[in-house]
């Protein structure tokens, strides 16, 4: 017998039409590499979860989510995240804990992919 697997934080495929809407909403045209990353698979859990960064406390970041895009759900909420963490506006919520985030910025980039 054949058991399927899921993950219960990849959130349902997506359309151009909730491309769109989610952009507007958050203001911003998201890179394309993440939205065709995205496609394949709307967020989940990430098998290669750590960030090696010295810009980072104690040199590595964990990252269990990356965030999907939804109306009301992964990237969705990112303006709720924004104001219930108390962050700055202009970051796109890719994934994280509300303790360490990984992030794209686009408080001084108005460009079509800003630094992460």
């Amino acid at each position: 017998m054949l058991y399927k697997t899921f993950d219960i934080e990849e959130l349902e495929p997506f359309n151009d039409a909730i491309l769109k809407e989610i952009e507007s909403t958050l203001g911003v045209k998201l890179p394309s590499t993440y939205v065709e990353l995205i496609r394949n698979k709307n967020g989940g859990t990430i098998a290669f979860n750590e960030l090696h960064s010295r810009k980072v406390p104690e040199g590595e970041l964990l990252i269990q989510i990356l965030n999907g895009i939804a109306i009301d759900d992964g990237i969705g909420e990112n303006n709720y995240l924004l104001e219930e963490w108390e962050l700055p506006k202009g970051l796109i919520l890719l994934g994280g804990d509300g303790h360490s985030w990984v992030a794209l910025d686009y408080r001084n980039y108005d460009g079509d992919n800003p630094p992460g």
